[in-house]
Parts: structure tokens; C-alpha cells; sequence
């Protein structure tokens, strides 16, 4: 799932950095940082082998430098409405993992990097 999300990005004209886990993305996040940049965008799955996405997310939203970027999270058991409040809360959008789900990540994250001048950088994390 990584692997086919990350190439239809990349057939969309974005780079796409994967990470299979929890701490590989934080590393992708600090080694990004280290070079002097950000990522547009973060895509992360909340189920991961060594560290959940809340927890990940719960770090990004702590950093100054990572704070602004926007984040679609991704679920295949989605909690209704205590999760999308949750992802609300710190400024992400829940996709649910159905038949389509590629699609849409790609629509909401066209949406999200709109207004981006730059070719838009992504992170997708995920199990």
C-alpha cells in the first residue's frame, strides 16, 4: 500500500519520501529539517508497526518548524466521530482506507497544497 500510494504521487509530479514507520518518518522529518527544509505535506497512517500515528502526530504538531504542514491522516478503523475530532484538532484530515482511497488523499492533498508555488514535497508514512 506504501509502496502503490507513493508512485501515484510521484505520477502526479510530486517527491515522495516514504518511511514504514513511526520513527523513520521523525527521522525523514528531522533529516529534512537538517538540510534547511520542510516537507509540504505529511501522509500518515495511524496504524504503524513501533509507534502509533497519534503519537507521531502528537510530535509533529510539537515542533515550531513542523507545526504548519499540513497532514492527512489515513485509517481503516476509524473511530467515527472521536477520531475525525481528534485529527481536527490538530489541523489534519481523516481519510478513511475504502476502494477509492488513493484518490482521495490525492484530491484533499491538491487541495491542501494549493496555494504552494513550489513542487510540493511529500512524506507518507505507513505500515
Amino acid at each position: 500500500l506504501l509502496q502503490s500510494l507513493a508512485l501515484f504521487l510521484r505520477d502526479r509530479g510530486l517527491d515522495v519520501t516514504t518511511a514504514s514507520t513511526g520513527r523513520e518518518a521523525l527521522v525523514e522529518l528531522c533529516r529534512k529539517s537538517g538540510e534547511g527544509g520542510t516537507f509540504d505535506a505529511l501522509i500518515l497512517d495511524l496504524k504503524m508497526p513501533d509507534m502509533d500515528g497519534w503519537e507521531v502526530l502528537r510530535a509533529v504538531r510539537c515542533s515550531p518548524l513542523w507545526k504548519p504542514m499540513p497532514v492527512i491522516v489515513m485509517s481503516g478503523y476509524v473511530d467515527t466521530a472521536r477520531d475525525y475530532m481528534h485529527v481536527n484538532r490538530y489541523n489534519g484530515v481523516l481519510v478513511e482506507k475504502k476502494e477509492d482511497f488513493t484518490r482521495v488523499v490525492t484530491a484533499v492533498l491538491d487541495r491542501m497544497l494549493a496555494n504552494s508555488e513550489r513542487r510540493a514535497t511529500a512524506l507518507t508514512c505507513q505500515a
